[in-house]
């Protein structure tokens, strides 16, 4: 019996009533035609030659310089505790591999690679060398949930078959080699170029996730391919002593008996996006920032529901912290015809596409 409602509670909210809604909502701001979910096309990408020099050389038989006249920054390895520097692009071709699903079309690995180099240059223009969790003069790190994640390309062909890894292989260098140098800005200022898994049918405006003014291209639209991913709806099964304990372990001031709490919630306050901000429970305060890590959610994303077995269940819509570019929904949008362009100018909405020489590199 509890096993067929939580399926019951599931199949409703995440096939029927959302999707309903963000249906409703792509129609009505004219986007349904142009995002109709199909299937991801693979595209050839075969267009450069890999030979035996590895990454370097691969990014100059796409046409990079190479050698001294690349932009170099440096890099911390947090796992290795290491600094290393490399060229610009190389350094974008490896947060390609750390951060994206290489089986998404190419305009989805090129609108990648712009987010990620634009993240790059906000860190390398806004302090990123003075973080105290970088070393050596890193300007970024490799640590994804402070930076960005990052991996060597070269070692597709050590988890690949060959025709497969050359396939991603690439596709990386293509979207790297394309997109070459291209930045966002927004007003002549670098963007603020985040991004994230799985939005579960919209994004999240950065004043509702971070303790943030509110900024013009970082606001919520509607990311109607997430529905396509496995990662759209997942369930949390919780005693109501285990959800008190994770909670306690965040705000021991948590003071109430176990079979009393799911019945003390109250005063969900909620975005736009239906993501929760603010939720109390047991008199205490949370916010949905907070209950998404202690509870262990991949989002704020979230609806509680006590069944009658008396486990609570907490039902979560897509993946990630919302604000910026759905990954998932780029890759909708790739496959259904978009480009890499279109695809940034409706995450990041009002941004301009340009060259990272626009910028004054800080002496």
């Amino acid at each position: 019996m509890k096993k067929m409602t939580i399926y019951i509670v599931c199949f409703l909210l995440a096939f029927v009533i959302l999707p309903a809604a963000i249906l409703i909502t792509a129609t009505v701001s004219g986007i349904g035609k142009k995002y109709e979910i199909v299937s991801n096309a693979q595209t050839d990408v075969g267009s450069i030659m890999i030979g035996d020099g590895g990454i370097d050389a691969a990014l100059m038989n796409a046409g990079f310089n190479g050698g001294n006249s690349e932009m170099k920054i440096k890099v911390y390895f947090s796992d290795e505790d290491v600094t290393r520097e490399m060229t610009l692009e190389e350094y974008v071709a490896g947060v390609i591999l750390g951060e994206m699903r290489l089986t998404f079309d190419i305009e989805a690995i090129k609108a990648q690679a712009v987010a990620s180099r634009t993240y790059t240059f906000y860190k390398i223009l806004n302090g990123g060398a003075d973080d105290l969790r970088h070393k050596d003069g890193a300007v970024i790190c490799d640590d994804y949930s402070h930076c960005q994640a990052w991996e060597n390309p070269e070692i597709i062909f050590e988890s690949y078959p060959t025709e497969q890894a050359k396939e991603y292989y690439n596709k990386i260098m293509t979207a790297v080699e394309s997109t070459k140098g291209l930045v966002m800005s927004y007003n002549g200022e670098i963007v603020q170029a985040y991004y994230f898994s799985n939005g579960g049918g919209y994004t999240e405006s950065v004043e509702d996730v971070w303790d943030s003014e509110a900024i013009d291209y970082l606001q919520s639209v509607p990311s109607v391919g997430d529905i396509t991913s496995e990662s759209y709806c997942t369930i949390e099964t919780f005693t109501p002593e285990e959800f008190k304990q994770c909670l306690k372990e965040l705000k021991p001031e948590l003071a109430i008996d176990s079979e009393d709490i799911y019945e003390s919630i109250e005063n969900c306050e909620k975005s736009e996006s239906g993501r929760v901000k603010n939720m109390t429970i047991g008199g205490v305060v949370f916010k949905g920032t907070e209950l998404r890590t202690c509870l262990g959610l991949r989002s704020t994303n979230f609806i509680l529901r006590q069944i009658d077995s008396g486990e609570i269940i907490a039902v979560v819509f897509g993946s990630g912290h919302g604000v910026g570019m759905s990954q998932w929904g780029a890759g909708v949008m790739a496959a259904s015809g978009s480009t890499y362009e279109e695809i940034l100018l409706h995450y990041y909405q009002g941004v301009e596409i340009v060259n990272c020489s626009s910028f004054s590199l800080p002496s």
